[in-house]
């Protein structure tokens, strides 16, 4: 299958309409996603009673430190997801901005030491998904006030904005063909990349909750994985606290000399 093809057929999935329930199913899911939140919420809370906002970081050289695969996946994904991201915009804005190498060697840090690795396939599809812009959302008070000064009516705002969000689709998806090939020009990366402790805490315990949540045939793994993932909640606050004030340690997301020095007297 060509690359063209194989692209149209990721953007047609990312804008696929979504399966229609019936009312009932809808009103069950509405009512599980209801509780699963719900629990995960009080969770959150109990777990981060008396708890100090993390303000350290954690890298890519960190990932082995910890037990569990969901725990690794989740902050991998993150990082792999968030650089991805970050470097597609650029790209759409500026092909030859030299951040754009950059983000794309950090998606791979973090996708090479992942145990769920991304492939070209998830690649395409995440990207596909990320060249469909959507409207901005309509407030009925708002947008009175804005078709008012534009002097056209709320009917036609809205057209306009649909029609903005179909030019700014378009003018991603022609580039995404080249992006995609860019993305798997390089697929190494010896360096080392960090994300804010705070937000891999944030992923860990939205794992550590949705594990929690399993209808699981098997307690007693399940709870096994439980214990694992707090050992990493607590591991990931360590290094966390431990990195505090080595500002100096990471320079545009690579470490430095000084730095790796320091991480390998901290992890001696």
């Amino acid at each position: 299958m060509s690359m063209l093809r194989t692209i149209r057929l990721a953007v047609s999935r990312a804008i696929a309409p979504t399966t229609i329930l019936s009312e009932e199913t809808q009103a069950d899911r509405n009512s599980d996603m209801a509780r699963i939140v719900n629990n995960r919420k009080a969770t959150y809370a109990e777990e981060t009673v008396g708890h100090e906002v993390l303000r350290g970081n954690i890298s890519t050289n960190d990932i082995s430190d910890f037990s569990s695969d969901y725990t690794k996946s989740a902050i991998c994904t993150l990082g792999s997801w968030s650089a991805l991201a970050r470097a597609y915009n650029q790209f759409v804005k500026n092909q030859k901005d030299d951040t754009i190498n950059r983000l794309i060697e950090e998606f791979h840090a973090w996708n090479a030491v992942s145990p769920k690795q991304m492939d070209e396939e998830e690649v395409l599809n995440v990207c596909a998904k990320l060249s469909q812009v959507k409207p901005a959302k309509a407030n009925a008070a708002t947008d009175a006030i804005i078709a008012r000064v534009r002097k056209c009516s709320i009917e036609e705002l809205a057209q306009q904005r649909e029609t903005k969000a179909k030019l700014d689709s378009a003018k991603r998806e022609d580039v995404l063909e080249q992006f995609i090939t860019t993305v798997w020009s390089q697929v190494f990366s010896d360096n080392e990349f960090q994300m804010p402790a705070m937000k891999a805490e944030a992923k860990a315990i939205q794992t550590i909750e949705w594990v929690a949540n399993w209808q699981s045939n098997n307690p007693a793994a399940q709870a096994a994985e439980l214990l694992l993932i707090e050992s990493d909640i607590k591991l990931l606050r360590s290094i966390a606290k431990q990195d505090v004030g080595n500002t100096d340690e990471f320079v545009d997301g690579s470490l430095t000399t000084d730095g790796m020095m320091r991480l390998s007297e901290r992890r001696a």
